[in-house]
């Protein structure tokens, strides 16, 4: 018994870990008003950090340099345009699984 209880208290720290990590990049790329799981709060945050660095590539002067460093995800977002943060959640077309509720 005490072992599931474990597995569980983990499971709850383990979902609060990814909502923590991950709903920045969510909420700066304009995603406000969707209702996703933990899970998909990553899939969605490793999505939009990768639509970025495509970004920074395809900008990158590759003639004289053809390093692109990691750009600070948060920034570049919160530096875009309303319109340029648009643009990219049309590019990454994420369709969230709907939530089930319950009543409790």
């Amino acid at each position: 018994m005490q072992s599931m209880m474990a597995a569980h208290l983990y499971n709850a720290e383990h979902r609060s870990y990814l909502i923590d990590a991950y709903a920045p990049f969510v909420a700066a790329a304009g995603y406000r008003d969707i209702e996703i799981t933990p899970e998909d709060t990553q899939l969605l945050a490793m999505r939009i950090q990768r639509a970025i660095h495509d970004r920074a590539w395809a900008l990158a002067d590759k003639t004289r340099n053809p390093v692109v460093l990691t750009p600070i995800y948060l920034s570049v977002l919160e530096e875009m345009t309303d319109e340029e943060r648009a643009e990219l959640r049309k590019k990454i077309d994420f369709k969230p699984v709907p939530l089930e509720r319950y009543d409790i």
